[in-house]
């Protein structure tokens, strides 16, 4: 935790060093997560454009089924 020492220095932050290493940790914590969760989402986002694609691709495959029943007279 970042602590003001007003006598000796208005304005100039000092470090509590029982909780700076925590933090700093933490922060590193943090970091890795984001860095994880950036990862698997760019990956989602293929996955999305992938699907997106194929259902694209399998919705013509049906309607190009159902107009060549049409004109054969099968519907």
């Amino acid at each position: 935790m970042i602590k003001f020492d007003i006598d000796k220095n208005p304005g100039a932050p000092v470090q509590d060093d029982s909780n700076t290493k925590d933090l700093k940790e933490r922060i590193k914590e943090l970091e890795f997560l984001s860095k994880t969760h950036q990862r698997l989402n760019g990956e989602l986002q293929i996955k999305i454009k992938e699907l997106e694609a194929d259902n694209k691709r399998l919705a013509k495959e049906v309607d190009d089924r159902i107009n060549l029943l049409r004109a054969n007279g099968g519907l």
